[in-house]
């Protein structure tokens, strides 16, 4: 199991209403609302420096820190470097 622990630089919880698709894709005339999350962390190293990543969640059900807040976050499902100029660590 992977997580990680570090300060808490900044949170974003927002909802969005997005539209429900059928069984092939196409969007159907209902909406759902949905969670998003996304919390920016500094992460010590053991060379006593400090590393940036941003954690993302869909649909999650986390109670997000306050900032300033040492975090440690849920299981991480997926680990991306490459992605972006820090790592982007998905939650559940």
């Amino acid at each position: 199991m992977l997580t990680f622990k570090g300060s808490v630089q900044f949170v974003k919880d927002e909802h969005r209403d997005l539209p429900v698709k059928d069984k092939d894709g196409n969007p159907t005339g209902q909406m759902k609302d949905h969670r998003f999350v996304e919390i920016m962390m500094l992460i010590p190293q053991p060379d006593k420096t400090q590393r940036v990543i941003v954690v993302k969640g869909f649909d999650t059900k986390i109670t997000c820190p306050k900032i300033g807040d040492i975090w440690e976050t849920p299981e991480v499902r997926r680990y991306d470097a490459y992605s972006e100029a820090c790592p982007i660590v998905m939650i559940g």
